[in-house]
């Protein structure tokens, strides 16, 4: 797999291999972050899009059904001078039922969304006691056929929009989260005529295994002071969601509920900037009602409308497939390797009990110990541990590490590069990793050829000069890496020669 970056933040162009890991060093500034969180935000953009699209459309429809509902509320009371239809209940299933059917159509779908509302209208008034027409022929019944005309032409004007149309929103709206909707590379206030400035597209894209390819391209919004997305075109899926571990502190975040599904970890503890969201809802209310409709709607309804409608859910992130009892045994078995190499180094994990959610058991000490309390290091270790407890972290995933090794001893940069090295073995992961550590270095190749995956280690150096970033591969020259990491060890032997000098010491 190849991430290829166009005129993105200080990037004018870069082609990174990502086979198993790829070690990004530099001096602050000069773009590594930004490779990651491009990764990032390809990933978490188009992970799901088609689920995403659907949803989307069936929520506006929901929200013009609730509308339409309360016009027919209206017609309904005049014409049968019923005071209150009997359950509220019964007419919001009848919308959220229809909403669904037909956030799944189209607009050459034009009868079967006649059909769809046609059904709702017969169930709503059958709530007040109204038993209407097949074909709303009666005279008494042009106020329904009317209702029915209008409520047809805006569900048509709520599909119109094409999928692409909805892909960018998205994409968009991911962006302005992860890159506070800056992303485009700005050009230099002055240039000299010998300087050659790159063309004005701005693109991420990744080039599979079997060289298919998405790309997400951007442009410039000045009348929104902001880049939005331009374009997206996908020609593969995204199995697994990406993990981006940035700041070990999130983890103070886990005693703040008891329950966290897998959603929520990924979006409020492995993505980044979450210190700078808050923990969304611990429970989502309307689950035990969408198991309810998708329950009518797969075994009433679905079979009144043209074959090609397929059963429809309501689910609102992407379902992964059940993991077979082969394929659950494996992933514990290496789950079980890992656990046991990060307790041993931390001494302790994480337990997830009693009224105050997740606490740190270390193995010496009678009572548990605070999340808050623990050190950086050991929430490091503890975060990566949860992640993969928990499911985040599949064959074959995407995680990137930024920094990795702060506050953490040479010690335990050691350690942690291995697991990393072993993770990444274990489980097939692509893993980008941004470091300023010569430990770290140089224990990420020394593992890789212990593991004998050297073979899919790569090394970039990140260099910035004339206003813009170049990503350099050193694989055939790892001392430029290394030379880069301890330019200050110079600078310090400088620092202590002068000192010597003015002490006359020889």
């Amino acid at each position: 797999m190849k991430l290829v970056l166009q005129n993105i933040g200080l990037i004018s162009h870069s082609e990174i291999m990502l086979d198993g890991i790829t070690l990004i060093v530099g001096n602050n500034s000069t773009g590594k972050s930004t490779i990651g969180r491009a990764l990032y935000l390809h990933s978490a953009s188009l992970y799901g899009i088609s689920q995403y699209i659907e949803d989307d459309r069936q929520k506006t429809i929901l929200q013009e059904m609730n509308k339409r509902g309360e016009t027919l509320d209206l017609i309904l009371k005049e014409l049968s001078g019923a005071k209150r239809r009997r359950k509220v209940s019964e007419a919001e299933m009848l919308r959220k039922i229809a909403s669904a059917q037909l956030s799944r159509c189209t607009v050459e779908d034009s009868r079967d969304i006649e059909k769809i509302l046609h059904t709702y209208l017969i169930g709503h008034a059958k709530l007040y006691g109204v038993k209407l027409s097949e074909a709303l022929e009666k005279p008494k019944e042009n106020r329904y056929q009317e209702w029915l005309s209008v409520s047809i032409n805006r569900i048509l004007a709520i599909l119109e929009p094409g999928d692409d149309l909805i892909g960018k929103r998205r994409v968009s709206m991911k962006l302005d989260r992860y890159f506070s909707g800056q992303i485009i590379r700005v050009k230099r206030r002055t240039t000299s005529e010998n300087d050659v400035e790159d063309s004005e597209s701005s693109y991420i894209e990744v080039v599979s295994d079997d060289a298919t390819s998405n790309r997400i391209s951007f442009e410039r919004n000045k009348k929104a002071g902001k880049d939005v997305c331009s374009s997206v075109l996908q020609s593969f899926t995204i199995e697994h969601p990406a993990v981006y571990i940035e700041n070990p502190r999130v983890l103070d975040k886990l005693p703040s509920r008891l329950n966290w599904n897998k959603t929520d970890i990924l979006d409020e503890l492995l993505s980044p900037n979450v210190d700078s969201f808050s923990v969304s809802q611990p429970y989502n209310i309307d689950s035990y009602n969408n198991y309810i409709i998708n329950f009518y709607i797969n075994r009433f309804i679905t079979d009144s409308l043209s074959e090609k409608q397929e059963p429809i859910t309501m689910d609102s992130m992407a379902s992964e497939e059940s993991a077979t009892a082969t394929q659950q045994e494996q992933y514990e078995a290496n789950l079980k390797i890992l656990e046991s190499a990060l307790d041993k180094i931390v001494c302790g994990h994480l337990v997830m009990q009693g009224p105050k959610g997740a606490q740190f058991s270390q193995n010496d000490l009678e009572r548990n110990i605070e999340i808050s309390s623990l050190s950086t290091g050991i929430k490091a270790m503890s975060l990566l541990r949860f992640a993969l407890e928990k499911g985040c972290i599949q064959k074959g995933s995407v995680l990137i590490l930024d920094e990795p090794e702060i506050n953490l001893h040479p010690e335990w940069q050691i350690e942690y590069a291995k697991i990393i090295v072993q993770m990444q073995a274990l489980f097939d992961l692509r893993i980008v990793i941004t470091t300023h550590s010569p430990y770290f270095m140089q224990a990420i190749e020394y593992s890789t050829k212990i593991q004998h995956t050297n073979s899919k280690y790569h090394c970039y150096l990140a260099e910035y000069a004339s206003g813009r970033s170049r990503i350099s591969c050193v694989d055939d020259f790892p001392s430029l890496g290394y030379k880069k990491l301890i330019e200050s060890f110079s600078k310090l032997e400088s620092m202590k020669n002068s000192i010597q000098n003015e002490d006359g010491v020889t």
